[in-house]
This record gives C-alpha cells, structure tokens and sequence, in this order.
C-alpha cells in the first residue's frame, strides 16, 4: 500500500520544516509556517486513506487529484518560504 506519511522523503521534508519552524521567532509567521505542516500532513493522511485496503476499491480520482495538488501548493510554499529565511 502506498504510504506517503512513512516515506523516507517526506519524514525528511517534515523534519527540516520543523527544524525552520524552531527558528522563526515572530509568532505570526510561526503559526503560518505551523498551519502548513499541518495541512501538509493532513493530505498526506487523506491521500493514505484514499489508497488503503479497507475502502474496497471507493476511490474518487477526482478527490485523490485535488489533494496530490493541494499538498504539492503546500510543500511548494514552504519550500519557497525555507529559501527566504
């Protein structure tokens, strides 16, 4: 089964945006920069969800499609904000 939240790529995308969350030290970009690894994880959960065995085959391309795309705006976003610090 596909799991993307396990990934060796994305637990390390994770850990380096934790490492520049833990530098920021203005509390609106901190709770910005939180929100995104937030929903990062979330269409990460949701994209492992809609792969697992349990749903029978109950997939909608269409949902999976719009949560590959979201979660590639998020990584992009932080990615850029990363580059900025």
């Amino acid at each position: 089964m596909l799991n993307i939240y396990r990934s060796q790529r994305f637990q390390d995308e994770l850990a380096e945006y934790n490492r520049v969350l833990s530098k920021l030290h203005m509390p609106e970009h901190k709770r910005r920069f939180q929100a995104l690894i937030d929903d990062l994880r979330s269409h990460a959960l949701l994209i492992n969800e809609a792969h697992a065995s349990a749903n029978d085959g109950k997939l909608s391309p269409k949902s999976i499609r719009e949560n590959i795309a979201s979660m590639a705006e998020i990584r992009s976003e932080l990615k850029t904000l990363c580059k900025g610090l």
